[in-house]
């Protein structure tokens, strides 16, 4: 008799997750999450927080062909690199928000491992992004440069309470989204037998 199937061998566990709700503290405004490829648009991203003076204020984890070029032409933006998916997690729970300006993206993988922690998505209007965010509700979706800056502004000026809300809905989402999975694999599991 099987006792446990595991599908997602990479996944990290909902338990183990400190929510930052409760923490307060943030180290970093904003964190880039994944790849560094041109399907990404992360030049796009950190020329706009550039322009709003926010660099200082942004980290980039991960790694790609664009890294090496966008280190130096954003060298006021921390560039991590691949780490640890513990640090990842750590580095999450001290951030508030996450962008992605990707122009095509099946299941949003660093995002939602983002949203598990409750830091807010600011996304790109597209189907992946769409499919897992409400605009105001538990993150924000913009449609263009112009309305990507306005988002950006808008998050340094939320309020504590407006943020919390979005936060709590992100992470809201993401256990919505678990307990779908495992009702779903349950079901099918059990037409099996």
């Amino acid at each position: 008799m099987v006792e446990k199937i595991i599908l997602n061998t990479n996944a990290t566990i909902l338990e183990k997750i400190n929510t930052k709700i409760k923490i307060k503290k943030f180290k970093y405004q904003y964190v880039i999450l994944g790849r560094l490829t041109p399907d990404k648009q992360v030049e796009k991203t950190l020329e706009v927080l550039k322009l709003l003076d926010l660099s200082q204020k942004t980290i980039v984890i991960g790694d790609g062909v664009v890294r090496g070029s966008l280190s130096k032409k954003f060298n006021k933006t921390l560039f991590l690199g691949n780490i640890p998916n513990e640090d990842v997690i750590n580095l999450l729970n001290c951030t508030k928000f996450i962008i992605s300006s990707s122009i095509i993206e099946g299941m949003p993988y660093s995002v939602l491992e983002a949203m598990m922690c409750g830091v807010v998505p600011i996304l790109s209007d597209i189907y992946g992004h769409r499919d897992i965010v409400i605009n105001g509700s538990n993150g924000l979706i913009f449609q263009s440069k112009a309305d990507c800056i306005d988002k950006l502004f808008y998050s340094q000026i939320i309020s504590d309470k407006e943020y919390d809300r979005m936060s709590e809905n992100a992470i809201g989402t993401i256990q919505n989204l678990m307990n779908l999975k495992q009702k779903n694999l349950i079901k099918f599991f059990s037409s099996f037998l």
